[in-house]
């Protein structure tokens, strides 16, 4: 199994050694790929970090209650009563 760091690594290194040969339009598309990797990579960070932040707030301050089985039924909609109404 390749190793995702040392080859992250070498594709760096080899843009790095090409980065005088290429043209502008190479260099352009480098750097905005380069730019929406960090976004991305930002985006998912901040979600997944907001949505453990969530679930253990609610875990510790006891506003879902793993124990209780309530917290987890959904209520049914009773569609019959409602059709009856109209």
């Amino acid at each position: 199994m390749p190793d995702p760091v040392k080859e992250t690594l070498t594709r760096w290194r080899l843009l790095h050694e090409q980065w005088p040969a290429l043209t502008f339009y190479q260099r352009f598309e480098s750097v905005i790929a380069l730019a929406l990797t960090f976004v991305v990579t930002i985006v998912i960070v901040v979600a997944l970090y907001r949505l453990v932040a969530s679930v253990l707030g609610a875990l510790v301050l006891g506003a879902l209650d793993p124990l209780e089985h309530a917290t987890f039924q959904s209520t049914r909609c009773n569609t019959s009563s409602r059709a009856s109404r109209a």
